[in-house]
């Protein structure tokens, strides 16, 4: 029955319990949750999980994926069917997005992913996200001081200051590695430093050297390369104490500070 002003329903009650459905990253390593969806590495295959949180282990469950592609207006998604070099696992619980599936969408545009998980009792439910591309890091600068002085004498020291991660800029995101590097005579890149601090002291070999600066977020997305020019002179040996040296290096410098020491002696060794 219905009374004036009141709208009535056909309901079916299905037996059973319907599936909890979560979207999980299988990989942290290239995929996080941000909040509206998750973001992935558009440089890594990207496996992504469909999870019944209410199912029991071992049950069959029948699970298949579904895509969308965001268009020229943000928000409005278009269905699309990948091939297998852009998605595999449509019928399974584990969805692997490869690298060329983020081909041709324009900048900042999204995929829309739909998980649908049917239980054993026939019973059903759906979940979605939006899947978001990674970004690398931006807006800071990076120097060297000095920019000149003596191989194995002067401790130089590159910084890097003012990167932002354009995904997460709140106070608690952090870039997770800054690189320092240059290449040899023979063109191969030499590393002076790689970890999470934004500067580091070395000691560089003799020669005109072009220091690349790279800083890369927590899933591996690096920045566009910044180039300082270092002028190294070849070390006096008669001015200096290697033997003392070398037993200061090795007592109170790190690996890395204390490889630069030993190869810029070396250098300054062989230009005499």
């Amino acid at each position: 029955w219905k009374e004036a002003g009141e709208h009535c329903a056909v309901v079916r009650l299905a037996p059973g319990q319907p599936p909890l459905v979560r979207f999980a990253c299988a990989q942290p390593a290239f995929c996080r949750q941000s909040e509206d969806g998750l973001r992935v590495s558009p440089l890594s295959v990207a496996p992504l999980l469909g999870v019944c949180q209410n199912c029991k282990d071992g049950e069959k469950l029948d699970i298949k994926w579904s895509l969308e592609r965001e268009g020229s207006i943000l928000g409005v998604s278009l269905p699309f069917t990948p091939t297998e070099k852009e998605a595999e696992g449509l019928d399974g619980p584990s969805l692997k997005l490869h690298p060329q599936i983020w081909s041709g969408m324009i900048p900042l545009a999204r995929l829309h992913a739909t998980v649908k998980i049917v239980r054993e009792d026939g019973s059903e439910a759906s979940g979605s996200a939006w899947i978001s591309q990674d970004r690398a890091p931006k807006g800071g600068s990076c120097s060297v001081d000095p920019k000149e002085g003596v191989a194995g004498t002067t401790e130089f020291i590159m910084t890097c200051d003012g990167w932002e991660d354009p995904d997460d800029v709140s106070e608690e995101s952090e870039i997770k590695n800054y690189r320092f590097s240059y290449k040899d005579k023979a063109g191969k890149r030499v590393s002076l430093y790689e970890g999470m601090f934004r500067q580091a002291r070395t000691f560089l070999e003799a020669g005109d050297r072009e220091v690349e600066a790279v800083v890369v977020d927590e899933l591996g997305m690096a920045s566009e390369p910044v180039f300082f020019s270092v002028a190294v002179a070849p070390m006096d040996f008669s001015k200096i104490n290697v033997k003392e040296k070398m037993a200061q290096q090795t007592g109170e410098a790190g690996p890395t500070k204390t490889l630069g020491f030993i190869t810029a002696m070396s250098t300054s060794q062989a230009a005499l």
